[in-house]
């Protein structure tokens, strides 16, 4: 590996942690805010604390086999690991699940929920046979993350279109659901395109793909300062149109 090669490695390194510790604030912020959480903002905050913890166990891991080098790099080699690939799945995991739920709640139309709901269903039964018996455990992948990057980005998508159309109490500027849609939207329109070609950038030029995960995790570290404004305004929850029926 170059010295470029060395260096971009470790800016990744680097503003993974970045990242991981910015998500504290989202979490932070919803549980100063936990008396005025209504049931999608609660759940919302379980995703955010999955989410935290998947990152945690990622930089755990980066720790480990870099500390503990002399008995894990045996062990790696022995199942032909050389990056933290495989640990992709708790994510897509936790976005098809939690993250399909809180959307299944806030999203006003009662057909587009309930399609979220079989959707998100879906979509964690398939990436679970998709990682055991399907495609290789150790590769980026293809249906799973291309399938999260669609899924998470398509969501907020939809919910802020309702958000633009509905006749609330609440000004958007403090409407917690739209600052939530749009901290989710921003990093994941930059992960439709990783996730679409991050096999074919790792494989080929593994510097360019450092770049575009270093740029993606900036984004995520302004989207998680979105989050925590969100939640900041969750006091204004009581005051948004319930689902149409």
């Amino acid at each position: 590996m170059g010295n470029d090669s060395v260096f971009f490695e470790k800016l990744m390194i680097a503003a993974g942690k970045l990242t991981t510790a910015f998500m504290l604030i989202s979490i932070i912020f919803g549980f100063y805010r936990r008396k005025h959480l209504n049931k999608p903002l609660k759940v919302f905050l379980w995703y955010c604390i999955a989410t935290l913890f998947v990152s945690v166990l990622h930089q755990t891991f980066i720790w480990a086999t870099g500390y503990f080098r002399d008995i894990a790099v045996p062990l790696l080699n022995k199942y032909h690991i050389e990056d933290t690939n495989f640990m992709g799945i708790l994510a897509y995991l936790s976005n098809f699940s939690l993250l399909g739920w809180y959307f299944q709640e806030v999203i006003p139309h009662e057909k587009i929920a309930q399609s979220v709901r079989w959707i998100s269903r879906g979509l964690f039964v398939f990436a679970l046979i998709d990682y055991l018996f399907i495609g290789d455990f150790r590769e980026y992948g293809v249906f799973s993350p291309a399938a999260s990057s669609i899924f998470c980005f398509i969501l907020p998508l939809i919910h802020l279109w309702f958000l633009y159309r509905e006749d609330a109490r609440v000004p958007l500027s403090k409407n917690p659901y739209f600052w939530i849609a749009i901290g989710l939207l921003l990093p994941n329109l930059v992960g439709c395109f990783l996730h679409f070609t991050g096999n074919a950038i790792y494989g080929e030029d593994f510097t360019l793909f450092v770049k575009i995960s270093t740029g993606k995790m900036v984004i995520e570290i302004i989207g998680q300062i979105f989050l925590a404004i969100g939640f900041n305004y969750a006091r204004f929850a009581q005051f948004l149109p319930l689902r149409e029926e």
